[in-house]
This record gives structure tokens, C-alpha cells and sequence, in this order.
């Protein structure tokens, strides 16, 4: 698993000035067969936004315990970010680039809750983001409704954790507070945030995600 993990921090940290092909993708784990699908689709860059549309596949014909991938690429980052968002500081607006593509958006929770409808049988997954900052696994109940209503509140619920975080006192560490040190602290606010049941975490690059469990 690790070595498919190590290709997809790859594909994340791909740049198009470097003439590397540069795409979302979706990836689904067995861990039972040792076996890496990909989901395939295509990715959608539009001047706002970008998305990309998956094979839809029941999951729980390759898994009952599938590790669902999704990952951000750096060079579409911006990509993420809301031009019409009025934070108080666009100082740290690449700081902010770097949260929202480390965190689960709306898209993210609703292809967990398609994906978890479509299944012909029960299947509980975990969920990664691989970004350039490293992996996030986002947890969450086993419930489908729960889900479905974190996907409509996920924006909403990122935008406060982002509003209430204490930006004028990065100020006087300017120099020494880097992006990923940033999204920890964003993150860590935003899971005071999240329902009963849900929860993200920030894994580095090159953790062990079977040992993380």
C-alpha cells in the first residue's frame, strides 16, 4: 500500500511549468487483496473552480473496508479558493489555498455518501486526501444521512472555523509560521467545529496509513 500511497503524493505535488501532467483523480484500496483501483473520470478546471467526475462503481464488489483516495493537486489549488471570500486578511490567503485543499469539501462528502448508497452491501471506508502538504483522513458516523447533511454545512462550517482563527496574531511569526504548521492550527479549530462523529487529521507525507488506523 505504501509504495501506491508514495504514487499519489507524486500526482499531488505534480506542476504543469515542469511539463507534468497535472489531474484530479479518484483511487479506491483493498487492503484485504492488496489491490489498487482507479476510479477514473475526468477533471473540469472552470476560471472558479475545478471538479472532477468519477466512474461511479459499487465499492463494496472490490472492498467491505475500501480506502477511498481523492487527491488535490497543488497546481489546482487556487483553484479551491473563493476570489469573493472577504476574510479580514489576504495576506494569508496562500495559507488559506493550502487549508481548503487539505480539508473535505462538499464534493468529498458526497461522493463518500454516493458511494456508500450505491454499495450492494455494507461498506464502511476510510477517506484520504492526499495534497501537498500530506495525506488527511476525514472520519465520520456510520450514517448516510449524517453524511449527506455534512456535505451540505461543509463550506459553511470551514468559512467559521477560518473567520474565528486568530490571524493577527501570526503577524509577529510571519517568518517562522509555514503553511503546513497553519493548517494544523486551522485544522484543529475546525474539528471544535465538526458534528458528533466527525473528525479530519492531518497525516505527513510518507506516514504508514494501515499502522494510522
Amino acid at each position: 500500500m505504501n509504495d501506491g500511497v508514495s504514487d499519489l503524493e507524486e500526482i499531488a505535488q505534480a506542476r504543469s511549468h515542469r511539463w507534468e501532467s497535472v489531474g484530479e483523480g479518484m483511487w479506491v484500496f483493498d487492503p484485504n487483496a492488496d489491490t489498487w483501483y482507479s476510479l477514473g473520470g475526468k477533471t473540469e478546471v472552470h476560471p472558479d473552480r475545478v471538479r472532477h467526475y468519477f466512474i461511479a462503481y459499487d465499492a463494496s464488489q472490490l472492498s467491505e473496508r475500501p480506502y477511498m483516495f481523492h487527491t488535490h493537486p497543488e497546481d489546482l489549488e487556487i483553484m479551491l479558493r473563493n476570489p469573493y471570500d472577504d476574510f479580514s486578511t489576504r495576506e494569508y490567503q496562500d495559507h488559506v489555498t493550502k487549508f481548503l485543499s487539505s480539508t473535505p469539501s462538499r464534493a468529498d462528502y458526497s461522493v463518500v455518501a454516493d458511494t456508500i448508497d450505491r454499495a450492494a452491501s455494507d461498506i464502511h471506508p476510510r477517506s484520504f486526501i492526499v495534497h501537498s502538504l500530506g495525506i488527511t483522513e476525514f472520519t465520520y458516523p456510520n450514517d448516510l444521512e449524517k453524511i449527506k447533511e455534512m456535505a451540505i454545512r461543509s463550506r459553511d462550517i470551514r468559512d467559521q472555523a477560518m473567520l474565528n482563527f486568530g490571524w493577527n496574531s501570526l503577524g509577529w511569526r510571519r517568518d517562522i509560521v509555514d503553511e503546513a504548521t497553519v493548517a494544523k492550527m486551522l485544522v484543529d479549530d475546525l474539528n471544535k467545529l465538526l458534528p458528533e462523529g466527525f473528525a479530519i487529521k492531518l497525516h505527513e507525507p510518507g506516514t504508514n496509513l494501515e499502522e494510522a488506523a
